[in-house]
């Protein structure tokens, strides 16, 4: 199943370059990220064909072609598409970058930039990274990305970004959904557990995920159904497994969360393998 943790963490430990580097993600209406998330680690995203919208702390920004989107340390991000968009996604390493002198717990960086020589460095990076070309090169292309952000979009303390009021309270509802998703869950007990009124609740987490909770549940019930029919599970199985009590309820969901019916999902999965 889709892991339940709700803080992402990037160990140096795991690989031999200091960054992940992911290219082509694509988003469209059913293809959709399975859960916003946020990390210590600064994350630069470079949108390379469509449009889309980037949500940082509940704060939406436009993302087309030739954008770059820099997360700041601890902001729970969305990257989604009501059309299509794909872009590439870079998260250098916390040590390293606290080893270079650009720790980014400490800094804040302007968020939304178009600056061709910066996407033409993440480009090059992803064309050595394809390539296989020598680690050595590697890190030279990431420090000159990483020199180039803290030159020209390190933000003084006066414009920084505040966090909106309640984000934390997002975050732990968050994390309970992904914890309790196979179980009954309502409105009334997440807010309960998060310590604010479900008034408040419903309206924060909207403005931060572009979800309603209820919304949230369903998606990310679905997102794990899914994950449970390709690995073999019945359609039944799978939404009990997910919470689910009622099927036709279930296939609904699902169609409007996958595009497909469960059973067309398993069969398409199927003739892909």
């Amino acid at each position: 199943m889709i892991n339940s943790a709700r803080h992402e963490e990037y160990p140096s430990a795991s690989g031999e370059a200091p960054f992940v580097l992911k290219t082509d993600i694509e988003r469209t209406t059913h293809k959709v990220s399975a859960e916003q998330n946020w990390h210590d680690e600064l994350e630069i995203e470079l949108c390379t064909e469509g449009e889309g919208e980037v949500l940082l702390d509940g704060k939406s920004y436009p993302f087309c072609a030739g954008d770059v989107i820099i997360v700041n340390s601890g902001v729970l991000h969305h990257t989604g598409s009501s059309a299509r968009v794909v872009y590439t996604c870079l998260i250098p390493r916390l040590d390293l970058c606290r080893t270079v002198g650009l720790d980014p717990t400490r800094l804040c960086f302007e968020p939304l930039v178009r600056d061709d020589e910066l996407a033409e460095l993440i480009t090059s990076l992803a064309q050595a990274e394809a390539d296989g070309s020598a680690l050595l090169f590697r890190c030279e292309l990431l420090l000159r990305i990483l020199l180039h952000i803290q030159r020209k979009y390190t933000l003084p303390d006066e414009k920084r970004v505040e966090t909106r009021p309640h984000m934390q309270s997002v975050r732990e509802a968050i994390a309970l959904i992904r914890r309790d998703f196979s179980k009954k869950i309502t409105l009334d007990a997440i807010a309960k557990s998060v310590y604010i009124d479900k008034y408040t609740l419903c309206r924060e987490f909207k403005r931060a995920t572009g979800q309603t909770v209820i919304e949230y549940v369903n998606s990310y019930r679905i997102q794990n159904a899914a994950q449970l029919i390709s690995g073999g599970y019945t359609v039944s199985e799978a939404a009990r497994a997910c919470g689910f009590e009622n099927m036709s309820f279930f296939t609904r969901t699902f169609k409007k969360y996958m595009g497909c019916l469960p059973s067309g999902y398993r069969g398409a999965r199927a003739s892909v393998r």
